[in-house]
């Protein structure tokens, strides 16, 4: 499994899958492991399966000048890694299969294509059928023929939900890799606290939570217009910002609020720290403007069983109408997420929406994700045997 980014939740993702995978050994003398960078810290390492880490990690934005240079040093570290990878893994006598969780997207047509004759399968977890955020300067057509090119490449694709299936379909066109649909479970490798024990502990619905990286496609900016029809509840945000001139927008919308009715959590929230947050809130905001992934945020709030308020768009809106978790409403729209926030602080509607959560969170298991992706590799390599 080739997953580069060693922090956040593709890590935390590469984790959950893999480890599942190695527990449910198929046999035929099959194994797992993961190709990484070498700053993959011990919290990732979990000894269940082989880890090759020979990939240079990327040095920090402050370590640059300029944006100019930020951005040529980007190009050339994205270059350089897959490179090191391609060279590596097309001389590995043992590997048959490479499962990929992320790669550069302008190197995917050239690179798979060398991968592909040198015998391997390729396998590709399409985590969003279209980007947060699309390269500057880069036309949206070239990039989705990259995007295009390298998947169609592939020998099967993974994605989270139906309704992303049936949209990476119409993006691909015909003809089509075989699309299996793998719902991610509820991680295990993130802890509990007490707050987040048995029994459920009680909540406040009217404190909200906006959590994760904050780019403008996550719609903060609508939150935090609904807010002023909400003076009764408290929202948190945590995340880091992506870009400074959306930072300076969210800042100044939050300036007209009242001080006691936002609080800022203004970096990157480590794995220790999220249980406390989430048991301090009641109410999970996603108010997404444009979205065609399933989201991460969205576990973690089943895992620490808060109802959840979303846009209804990719596959959060998916999952929580057929999960009936919480709400949907409609993107970029202050006053409809107003009122679906209002819907869910109703004590009724809240416990309902409660209820279904421990629901979901019993069902929703690594090891059935885990089986089901086995069956996908064997009916692929299978297929390729005499």
């Amino acid at each position: 499994m080739y997953t580069p980014t060693t922090t956040g939740g593709h890590a935390l993702y590469a984790l959950d899958l893999l480890s599942a995978l190695a527990d449910a050994d198929p046999g035929r003398g099959l194994a797992v492991s993961l190709f990484t960078c070498s700053d993959l810290t011990s919290r990732y390492r979990p000894g269940l399966y082989a880890i090759h880490d020979p990939l240079p990690p990327m040095r920090p934005r402050h370590d640059f000048k300029s944006s100019m240079l930020w951005s040529f040093y980007r190009q050339w570290y994205f270059l350089l890694r897959e490179r090191i990878f391609v060279r590596l893994i097309s001389a590995s006598p043992r590997c048959l299969a490479v499962h990929f969780q992320e790669y550069t997207p302008w190197l995917m047509p050239g690179h798979f294509k060398r991968l592909k004759n040198a015998g391997l399968r390729l396998f590709c977890t399409v985590h969003g059928v279209y980007p947060n955020r699309y390269m500057d300067g880069i036309p949206k057509g070239v990039f989705h023929k990259w995007c295009r090119d390298g998947w169609k490449r592939c020998d099967a694709l993974f994605v989270h939900t139906e309704g992303l299936g049936e949209t990476l379909r119409r993006f691909l066109g015909e003809p089509c890799p075989p699309i299996f649909v793998t719902p991610p479970g509820i991680s295990e490798n993130l802890p509990f606290n007490k707050e987040t024990e048995t029994p459920m502990p009680a909540v406040d619905a009217r404190r909200l939570l906006f959590f994760g990286v904050i780019r403008p496609t996550k719609g903060l900016h609508v939150l935090l217009q609904a807010l002023r029809e909400l003076p009764e509840c408290r929202l948190t945000i945590a995340g880091d910002f992506k870009e400074a001139a959306y930072k300076k927008r969210i800042l100044e919308e939050i300036a007209q609020l009242p001080k006691d009715q936002v609080h800022l959590i203004d970096r990157f929230v480590d794995d220790d720290e999220i249980p406390g947050i989430f048991a301090r809130s009641g109410l999970l905001v996603l108010p997404y403007t444009f979205f065609f992934a399933q989201s991460g945020v969205l576990r973690l709030a089943i895992k620490y069983r808060l109802p959840v308020v979303t846009s209804d768009i990719g596959g959060p809106g998916e999952s929580i109408r057929a999960w009936r978790i919480g709400s949907c409403v409609a993107p970029d729209d202050p006053k409809s997420l107003a009122e679906g926030i209002r819907l869910m602080a109703d004590p009724d509607r809240y416990q309902s929406a409660r209820d279904a959560v421990e629901v979901v969170r019993k069902k929703l298991q690594w090891k059935v994700t885990a089986e089901q992706t086995w069956r996908a590799y064997l009916s692929i390599l299978d297929a390729e045997q005499p």
